[in-house]
């Protein structure tokens, strides 16, 4: 038995592997979203906005992490939270600016975004009432 060809057998073929996801899972869709942005082309941002845009791209993943299946994110946001997202989504252009609406991709970065806010809006509908200064109209 030649031991050179058996440990060439055992390598991982990692390009053979199929993706673990389904396209319309919700993790996925927020993960697309998170590629499909880049910072905004020729800017230095200041210390503070870059650590908050630092921040929002952990919470997308962070985000991604908590849905199950199609579900929206079980992860509820923070004001300051949500603060940092809207950071990011201000200070960043799409990648492919020209086509980023149109949504061509196997996995939706549109829905992605979508979700984002979604889940942004439920937390900050939810801290409404826990910061006791929010007054019914």
């Amino acid at each position: 038995m030649d031991i050179n060809r058996i440990a060439s057998e055992d390598q991982p073929r990692p390009w053979r592997a199929k993706p673990e996801f389904d396209p319309d899972h919700t993790a996925p869709r927020i993960r697309a979203y998170a590629a499909s942005i880049k910072p905004l082309t020729g800017i230095v941002f200041r210390d503070d906005v870059q650590e908050q845009m630092d921040r929002a791209r952990v919470l997308l993943e962070r985000l991604a992490q908590s849905a199950r299946g199609a579900d929206t994110p079980t992860l509820k946001l923070t004001p300051a939270q949500c603060a940092d997202l809207l950071t990011l989504m201000s200070c960043s252009d799409p990648v492919d600016m020209a086509a980023w609406w149109l949504d061509r991709n196997d996995v939706s970065h549109v829905c992605g975004f979508t979700l984002v806010l979604d889940a942004m809006a439920a937390s900050l509908r939810s801290s409404r009432g826990q910061a006791g200064t929010a007054q019914r109209v």
